[in-house]
């Protein structure tokens, strides 16, 4: 069966949540710890793997449970926000999931 993988890059204190949240909704996630950006900050990136029609779902589901944060430090300006997560959405030919 055709799917997409959802990947989502998140604040380590949103990750716990997000993933008893999508766990509990039925989905099976895959985490990593991850560095990037320009401050090298530690993140935490979700491996989602989903039929189609169950994109919108963990997309709400994410944005409900991620939270935006102020920059910190003396080289932010005021203002300037982090948004909760960071999602890409790919096609794959094929998922095999567990029954």
């Amino acid at each position: 069966m055709a799917g997409k993988m959802v990947m989502c890059v998140v604040h380590p204190e949103d990750a716990q949540d997000l993933v008893k949240v999508l766990n509990a909704s039925g989905f099976y996630v895959t985490q990593a710890s991850t560095t990037g950006g320009f401050l090298r900050q530690g993140k935490v990136t979700l491996m989602i793997g989903v039929n189609e029609e169950q994109v919108e779902q963990v997309m709400t589901i994410i944005r409900e449970n991620t939270h935006r944060r102020s920059r910190g430090g003396w080289w932010a300006r005021p203002g300037k926000h982090q948004e909760g997560a960071v999602v890409f959405v790919m096609g794959m030919e094929q998922v095999n999931l567990p029954d």
